[in-house]
């Protein structure tokens, strides 16, 4: 018996390996645990153990190596398989290595896949003196049965304890653990993957006449496989949704570990670059950024917190530790406690980048507790009357929001019209992200999905804010405002949609040239109002070279939605120049949230 032992990231390889050991008349199977963390009992029964090493198991380190090294101790040969990286490369990054495999063949899964490789593995079976087996009693008992069709006559007694040990895995494999095929994997943010993602799982499989049969929970409430059958079939299939944090999605799509990547914040110039030496494209263009929603991070406290509104600055004193008493924000004479999301986690680099890094910090208090879950998060701080954190906007739950001020604008509450137009400091866009040109058919279909009709509404359905037009009926006008500009939005209404712009130029960001499609049909749905585009800039350059290009930026949208057979008049079409800032024009974010064109409707 071969049993393959491997990184949890890596099960697929590893149930494709048993398929193939099978036809290949070697007893394989995977035994019921998920991970190199654990090793099953009658380890000393067994012929060999074949590990499946790739880099999601080089990130574990010493921990998986150890127990590598305790089975090479009890005696049983070790067979590894590397899975997208080199020899040379595990030998540099873990000198430990050199001792565990001894002379033992190495081999690597190749782009061809483990199919290509059998010849070699086989030969290597052999010279570690493990023997193909042919009978029928323990074909009967085998685990493999659960995972794949197999020949029946090439299965061997190998011992009780094995045969025990072989139908109880069975058992597992039937009840408990995920289906032979994995359709589709989704690695990445907690705030989309923990509840979000299943639901449009589900929809998504329901739309295509599958039957759910069951979500299982792979390694903890972050890993979830939801199973199902199509239609007139028994055979079982999943969607892997993995929710460890926007960095582990990142990590995966590029090592080749998913599909589609989920992310609460954009792509950093490293990943987008390492993404495009590895071929997969360029993760900044609309093929592989895909925007399916918005989001705020809320600031929150316990609801009693006479606290109202914080600047962006007092959020960087107060999460760095430099803050540390209510009494120096106007509150009670108490210790502040801390509560932040984890180290991979898109919401705490959002907020470090946002606020922290702004102000010269680098990382929160070392006080903060910190939480994997959100959920978690929100509910410790509604309990603590002098706790302070910081949650995607649909976990604020039991706790309280405060408004939130960037350099010179008013503060700004979140909710659902300020984090759609934008406006709200720190509001975020929700991502996803696939190669280029991705070869699993189910990638790009179910990206369609989420933006119809259908998938936005379980977006809104989950307290995320979809990417649907909506008319603010009496928006609110701020005193400050020119006359020019409380003029032309009179008896206006205001649409939930603001367009933004690439970091240079006039060119409209990907979610502008989406939102572009939905507008048309909204007005189209809506009995052709007349359109109203209102552009604004930063404060760099003179006020006439200011309002010079904010007129640009509106000529710029009214000419595209002319292209859609939308005619905007040119008496519509406005420039304010650096007028009503949403945010700071101190950073490169806050001019990039200038620089923008709302949409009003008469």
């Amino acid at each position: 018996m071969i049993y393959i032992l491997h990184h949890h990231h890596d099960r697929v390889r590893a149930l494709e390996l048993v398929a193939h050991l099978e036809e290949s008349g070697f007893p394989a199977f995977v035994p019921p645990v998920e991970s190199l963390h654990q090793l099953p009992d009658n380890i000393n029964t067994v012929d060999a153990v074949m590990v499946v090493v790739s880099p999601s198991l080089l990130q574990d380190g010493g921990s998986a190596l150890e127990k590598i090294q305790h089975v090479k101790e009890i005696g049983k040969p070790i067979l590894p398989l590397l899975d997208g990286i080199t020899r040379n490369a595990v030998q540099t990054e873990y000198k430990e290595w050199n001792s565990i495999l001894g002379n033992i063949a190495t081999a690597q899964i190749t782009s061809e896949g483990i199919g290509a490789l059998m010849p070699k593995l086989i030969q290597a079976l052999r010279v570690l003196g493990v023997a193909r087996q042919a009978s029928m009693e323990a074909a009967a008992a085998a685990p493999g049965k659960s995972r794949k069709k197999f020949n029946i006559g090439r299965w061997a007694i190998i011992g009780l304890a094995a045969v025990v040990f072989g139908a109880a895995g069975y058992l597992y494999s039937t009840l408990h653990t995920g289906p032979t095929d994995i359709t589709l994997r989704v690695h990445g943010s907690n705030t989309i993957g923990k509840s979000l993602m299943p639901k449009l799982v589900t929809a998504y499989i329901q739309k295509k006449q599958g039957n759910v049969v069951r979500v299982d929970t792979v390694k903890g409430e972050e890993e979830k496989e939801i199973v199902f059958t199509q239609p007139n079939s028994k055979q079982r299939y999943a969607i892997e949704v993995f929710s460890h944090g926007s960095g582990t999605g990142f990590t995966d799509i590029i090592d080749g570990g998913c599909n589609i990547a989920m992310s609460s914040r954009p792509a950093k110039s490293t990943e987008a670059q390492t993404f495009k030496e590895k071929g997969l494209g360029l993760l900044t263009t609309a093929a592989c950024e895909h925007i399916i929603a918005l989001d705020g991070i809320a600031v929150i406290v316990h609801s009693a917190n006479v606290l109202r509104s914080l600047t962006i600055k007092q959020l960087a004193d107060i999460f760095s530790g430099k803050i540390t008493r209510w009494s120096e924000l106007g509150g009670r004479d108490m210790e502040i406690h801390i509560y932040a999301r984890d180290e991979k986690s898109g919401t705490f680099e959002m907020m470090q980048g946002l606020v922290l890094k702004r102000y010269g910090y680098a990382n929160v208090a070392a006080t903060a507790k910190r939480f994997e879950d959100s959920d978690l998060l929100s509910d410790a701080v509604s309990k603590d009357l002098d706790g302070i954190g910081f949650i995607g906007l649909p976990y604020i739950n039991n706790a309280k929001a405060v408004s939130i001020a960037d350099g010179d604008a008013s503060p700004i509450y979140p909710n659902v019209l300020t984090v759609s137009r934008e406006d709200y400091p720190l509001a975020r866009r929700l991502f996803l992200y696939t190669n280029e040109n991705p070869q699993n058919s189910e990638t790009r279909e179910f990206i369609q999905f989420i933006f119809s009709d259908e998938g936005q509404k379980i977006i809104r359905a989950d307290k995320f804010i979809d990417l649907m037009p909506t008319v603010e009926n009496n928006p609110y006008c701020d005193p400050n405002a020119s006359a020019t500009y409380l003029q032309a939005t009179q008896s206006a209404k205001r649409l939930s949609v603001t367009f933004r712009f690439m970091p240079s130029g006039n060119s409209l960001d990907n979610k502008a040239v989406s939102d572009l499609e939905r507008i048309v049909n909204f007005v189209r749905q809506n009995g052709d109002p007349q359109i109203l585009l209102l552009g604004f800039s930063d404060n760099d350059g003179t006020p006439a070279a200011n309002q010079a290009l904010s007129l640009s930026r509106s000529q710029a949208v009214a000419a595209e939605l002319h292209m859609y057979g939308v005619n905007v008049a040119p008496a519509h079409v406005y420039g304010f120049g650096s007028e009503l800032p949403v945010s700071t024009n101190d950073t490169p974010e806050g001019k990039q949230k200038n620089r923008r064109v709302e949409v009003w409707l008469k």
